[in-house]
């Protein structure tokens, strides 16, 4: 009978379940498919080999997902007790019935685990469909070969899954138990007699706090773009902090009442229908949840942060890597006063094990040189303003190619080479800390003196080619072209041996030969990586934080909805009667869904208007903190936002509108029986 009870309330009440469902059934599919990437083959091909990388962000996704279950453990208990509250009336009728607690707590429970069990098999299935989705954007970012994709199902991560969320409905049933078990029977009766508090703050109050607020946003838009508020060493971040918060819980609590009296003065529009129910609503709802309001604002406004960087620095992270690596090795001799010809550098490290004719399939050798008297003040325009770690470059040699060299090099990668003439050079430099200011230098046709030798530019325009692999990425801060006769007078630096691996040989040999040949590292002449390395030390690093930073993103936003869509069902069920009165004095239901549709619409929009406008204003700001912290180019992706805006943040705006609806439906129909 009991359980004939329960499936009869499932049923009956699948749509006051709408909103809890949804949010199981989301929380379920991004939990699955986020942690499912390591199914992949490719990735797991990549964990298994040298992808330090991906042993680096696999176990930190099964971690930040632990505390990511915990956060979506609160939201869901938060949404139970909304069930709860809900249904408050249905508890008090079982009571006068007779029904004992533990019967009472054995119906929730049942459909607790009813609704938990539809939300996990729906839930997995979109989750399925996400992680293939997932995984070719896993791909792409760790810039692994697409075509290697293949459909995959993580076994694993399906338990994990299931365990994670089975140990949340215990505790949601838990929960309902000792809930029900402390109500009494006159709270369940009159639960839905109880309603918030209509503000009536005088507009002088209201005035006051804008301006405030208006003045703590003056005060860190100040900080932010005229004093480097994002400087760390200085206290000026946390103070931007601080502003912004207080700033935003004022201006949502003031704006509400400033635009209810400048509208109540307008009479006309005002009377006008039921233009002054909607504007009251609307204002109380504000005032009566705006820290709610300026919590989702602020993340709303991370949300939007973090993923637009996270997704900008995982399409910059492609671009980067495939410019910084046109080679798949490079190997360094340093020169400590011996000048090394190439063959013998190549037979010396034949000799050191690295089985160049087996592992390679076309090679060049470079060799670089210096000038001791030439050093890069000469070639920047302003020494000045570089970054920290650009500083103590400005008085060392400059480095020094032979223009057959350079062009042997382009060869290799099937670049076009360039000329000099005698008595001309050009310079090449794709560091980003660097470029610009030596572009500046070289507008003025600088003439420079090389081994004793007058140059003068050969073109306008500095080369921003990678002519040799770094592990902290595109690194050349400036790199001087000369004719062959100049170079040959000059000491040289080292040499640098750069080639195409064979697809054949496995890279494990190489990248061990490669740790042999280090030697002594304290003190070694010799270094080298291959292009597996640089993405997986370099770019992995930030290709690991982006995916993560998209992870937190998503659940963030739905955090924030899933909030939004709880508080408003709330305030309606608590304040039906309101639009109830509105029906007994002749409204039409199509003006009052009109007027509920504006006001759900007010209280979602209002924080995502917010969080839009600080992310319009503060973005930029992060993402140029970005750059100089990295010295590197990072975007940002709005397209990325705005679906996801729309599917999620649209999806649930329709849920509570539609529910809220149905509810206001529901009760004006009991009414009108009673």
């Amino acid at each position: 009978m009991y359980l004939k009870l329960i499936f009869k309330n499932v049923v009956k009440n699948i749509k006051d379940y709408g909103i809890y469902f949804f949010t199981l059934m989301i929380s379920v599919a991004v939990f699955y498919s986020f942690n499912s990437i390591e199914s992949q083959p490719v990735i797991k091909a990549a964990q298994n080999s040298n992808g330090n990388m991906m042993k680096t962000l696999i176990p930190m996704i099964h971690l930040i997902s632990w505390f990511v279950a915990i956060m979506l453990a609160f939201l869901i208990i938060y949404a139970n007790q909304f069930l709860l509250k809900r249904r408050k009336k249905e508890l008090g009728i079982y009571m006068i019935l007779g029904m004992s607690e533990s019967r009472m707590s054995g119906i929730f429970v049942g459909e607790t685990l009813i609704i938990g069990i539809m939300a996990m098999i729906f839930g997995m299935g979109i989750g399925v469909i996400m992680s293939q989705g997932i995984s070719m954007f896993a791909i792409k970012m760790f810039a692994y070969d697409l075509s290697e994709y293949r459909f995959a199902f993580s076994m694993d991560s399906f338990k994990e899954t299931m365990i994670c969320f089975a140990i949340i409905f215990v505790a949601v049933m838990i929960l309902n138990v000792i809930t029900i078990t402390k109500v009494k029977l006159i709270d369940l009766l009159t639960a839905s007699r109880k309603n918030e508090r209509m503000g009536v703050e005088k507009t002088g109050m209201f005035v006051i706090v804008f301006l405030c607020s208006l003045i703590l946003f003056g005060l860190a838009g100040y900080l932010l773009y005229y004093k480097n508020g994002l400087s760390f060493k200085t206290k000026e971040p946390a103070i931007v902090v601080v502003a912004i918060c207080v700033g935003t819980a004022m201006l949502i609590y003031s704006i509400s009442g400033v635009v209810l009296k400048l509208l109540q003065k307008n009479k006309k529009w005002y009377l006008k229908g039921i233009n002054s129910f909607l504007v009251r609503q609307i204002s109380s709802k504000i005032q009566t949840n705006y820290l709610t309001m300026t919590v989702v604002s602020l993340l709303l406004t991370g949300t939007i942060c973090i993923i637009s960087v996270g997704m900008g620095m995982a399409s910059s992270m492609n671009d980067m890597v495939k410019n910084a690596t046109p080679f798949d090795i490079v190997l360094y001799k340093v020169e400590k006063g011996v000048n090394e010809s190439k063959e013998s550098f190549y037979d010396d490290l034949q000799a050191h094990g690295m089985e160049l004719d087996k592992a390679v399939t076309d090679y060049e050798i470079i060799t670089s040189r210096i000038d001791k008297t030439f050093t890069y003040k000469e070639i920047l325009s302003d020494t000045e303003h570089l970054a920290p770690v650009d500083v103590d470059d400005v008085d060392s040699p400059v480095t020094i190619i032979s223009v057959s060299d350079y062009n042997a090099d382009m060869r290799l990668q099937g670049k076009e080479e360039i000329t000099l003439a005698d008595g001309q050079y050009m310079i090449n430099s794709n560091y980003r800390g660097t470029d610009k200011n030596i572009q500046a230098k070289y507008d003025s046709k600088p003439e420079i003196t090389v081994g004793g030798t007058k140059l003068v530019p050969a073109n306008d325009t500095v080369l921003h080619n990678t002519y040799y692999l770094t592990v902290v990425g595109m690194n050349d801060k400036g790199t001087v072209i000369v004719p062959d006769s100049v170079a040959e007078t000059l000491d040289i630096d080292l040499h640098m041996f750069v080639g195409m691996m064979n697809p054949d040989y496995d890279e494990q040999t190489i990248n061990g030969n490669i740790i042999n040949l280090y030697g002594d590292v304290i003190d070694s002449q010799y270094s080298g990586y291959t292009k597996g390395m640089i993405q997986a030390g370099f770019y992995g690093t930030f290709a690991v934080a982006a995916f993560v930073a998209c992870y937190i993103g998503v659940i963030l936003l739905i955090i924030c909805v899933a909030l939004l869509s709880l508080q408003q069902l709330t305030e309606t069920n608590d304040n039906v009667y309101r639009y109830q009165l509105l029906g007994k004095l002749g409204v039409e239901r199509n003006v009052q869904n009109s007027a509920l549709f504006k006001q759900i619409m007010m209280y979602f929009g209002v924080p995502l208007v917010v969080a839009c406008i600080y992310a319009a204003a503060g973005l930029p700001k992060v993402v140029q903190k970005i750059k100089d912290m990295l010295a590197m180019e990072v975007g940002s992706r709005a397209s990325v936002i705005i679906i996801l805006m729309v599917v999620i943040y649209g999806s649930y705006f329709l849920i509570t509108y539609f529910s809220c609806r149905r509810i206001i439906a529901e009760k004006k129909g009991r009414s009108d029986i009673d």
